[in-house]
């Protein structure tokens, strides 16, 4: 995590309370890109995942949500890319998707 966020999340649990979505945007500057309820539940999201680092000894699960919504935003910021991945998919082979072994 930016050092930027951690302090930016450190300071807002000791003062109680925080424009989560402005500090993000300092942060995560593609968090632009996210409308505004998905800017709410990303800024949820990396606080309790922040929250939660702390007992537990990997920060890959925060890691791993950042990745996620940044998909999510670069999504959001290419409207045809959004319009391709909400189309159906058209399977030629009509078949369904199996889990694969192992």
């Amino acid at each position: 995590m930016s050092e930027t966020l951690r302090e930016l999340i450190d300071s807002a649990e000791a003062s109680g309370g925080w424009d989560a979505v402005g500090a993000l945007a300092d942060a995560f500057p593609w968090v632009e890109f996210l409308p505004g309820p998905e800017r709410e539940m990303f800024a949820d999201e990396l606080t309790r995942a922040r929250l939660a680092e702390s007992s537990v000894a990997s920060c890959a699960p925060f890691a791993q949500l950042v990745r996620e919504w940044r998909a999510t935003a670069e999504i959001c910021a290419d409207p045809e890319l959004a319009r391709r991945l909400a189309a159906p998919i058209d399977d030629p082979t009509g078949g369904p998707v199996l889990v694969p072994p192992g």
